[in-house]
């Protein structure tokens, strides 16, 4: 038998036509098989079952590709959570290492080192008295063990507080709670009689000001918009969960009688001047999850 060319060494000792049709008829027995069982999410089905979908089988640093070879530039980072690109070694290497000892056990009255350790970390990182951490599987998961805590927390102090405060144009996910305190009409507009109520204020937008005004000389005129609802609404705001990306922010359940709410993130409000800065001292005696901001 004669020596095999470069091409069919690159794909198994196998003729390149000949594998180029064995992948394009893989690639159409999945795609049929992907049709008639899988439910994507915010995906047009009737859509979808007309097209020829896009099946990823592989990925490297920032490229995915498909079952036939072909790459493509993996621009929002797989939903914006593989920001170290795809088949890191470090990363590869530290799955590998934890799978050979432990691959799950249930958190329920058990532990173990890694959740310790990462914990212990996250709390040396935060700010004020943010001591503990609650883990969860994914970001909407998160927001609904906020709102849980936030709302308990005040339920075991004897109120009860279950009006959120939430920012219009705001996503947090696609489960109720999220939805919830979220400002994404069209799910607001499905989904209205399974969500809770609460009281919307314009998302902290300087780029597009929802207000028509400009910073800095708009003096934060969104925390006066805020302060309207909290008195409207009854007073004090407090939120559950830990600082999120600008724009993102989630609910604040009010309360009657009190003066201060919590409007943090990462970016905003500026970190000198103006009102709403972040005080990790403003949290004794109340949620530790809560910053303060002072009236004017």
């Amino acid at each position: 038998m004669t020596g095999e060319s470069a091409a069919a060494r690159r794909t198994g000792g196998v003729p390149p036509i000949r594998a180029a049709s064995a992948a394009a008829d893989r690639t159409r027995r999945l795609a049929a098989l992907d049709q008639a069982h899988i439910w994507h999410p915010f995906t047009q089905m009737q859509s979808w079952m007309e097209e020829h979908p896009l099946i990823i089988e592989r990925a490297e640093g920032c490229e995915l590709i498909d079952t036939e070879g072909r790459r493509y530039l993996d621009g929002v980072s797989s939903l914006w959570v593989n920001v170290h690109g795809h088949g890191h070694p470090a990363i590869d290497a530290a799955i590998v290492e934890q799978l050979g000892r432990l691959a799950h056990s249930t958190f329920l009255g058990l532990t173990h080192p890694p959740a310790i350790e990462l914990a212990a970390r996250l709390a040396a990182l935060a700010p004020g008295r943010l001591e503990r951490v609650f883990f969860s599987e994914n970001g909407a998961a998160s927001v609904e063990v906020a709102l849980k805590m936030a709302y308990s927390y005040w339920r075991h102090r004897g109120e009860e507080r279950p009006t959120f405060v939430r920012l219009e144009n705001a996503y947090h996910g696609d489960t109720i709670g999220a939805v919830s305190i979220g400002g994404i009409d069209r799910f607001h507009e499905t989904y209205r009689p399974l969500l809770f109520a609460t009281a919307a204020i314009p998302s902290p937008y300087c780029y597009r000001c929802p207000l028509g005004l400009s910073y800095p000389s708009c003096d934060l005129a969104c925390a006066d918009v805020l302060d309207e609802v909290l008195t409207r609404e009854g007073g004090r705001a407090r939120r559950g969960s830990s600082p999120l990306r600008t724009g993102t922010s989630a609910g604040w359940p009010t309360s009657p009688g009190a003066t201060a709410c919590c409007w943090w993130s990462t970016k905003w409000p500026p970190a000198s001047g103006g009102r709403g800065r972040c005080s990790p001292a403003s949290t004794r005696g109340s949620s530790p999850t809560c910053c303060a901001w002072p009236r004017a």
